[in-house]
């Protein structure tokens, strides 16, 4: 079978285009990955020095905290779905801390500890 050299050309310059395509969607997903572990971790940190002792309960940070582990969520979902659904919990959580029970909180796995550490195998 004799191919022409004008159709040869023409199949690689597809299977370049094609491979161009492959590698721009991989560096896409790369930062969208980059994206979501940014947004847990900022999440994560902005709670934990929220938490610290020598902070007074501040129902504007609370909804400030809120609205980061939606972010988060939002931004995890593609990527693990059962740590975005958990981040969501946490949002809710965050809208009002109040409401919710030390039993709850275990039940929902939302414990800022056991997040960072699910986030961390992500890396």
């Amino acid at each position: 079978m004799i191919v022409e050299a004008t159709t040869l050309i023409s199949l690689l310059n597809h299977f370049r285009e094609w491979v161009g395509m492959i590698d721009a969607t991989d560096v896409r997903n790369k930062a969208a990955y980059k994206t979501a572990l940014k947004s847990i971790y900022v999440a994560a940190f902005e709670t934990k020095a929220y938490l610290a002792p020598t902070r007074a309960q501040n129902p504007d940070t609370e909804l400030q905290l809120s609205r980061l582990w939606t972010d988060a969520a939002l931004e995890l979902q593609p990527i693990n779905p059962n740590l975005a659904e958990r981040c969501l919990i946490k949002a809710e959580y965050w809208a009002d801390p109040s409401t919710w029970t030390q039993q709850q909180i275990d039940e929902s796995r939302i414990g800022l500890d056991g997040i960072i550490g699910e986030s961390r195998q992500l890396l």
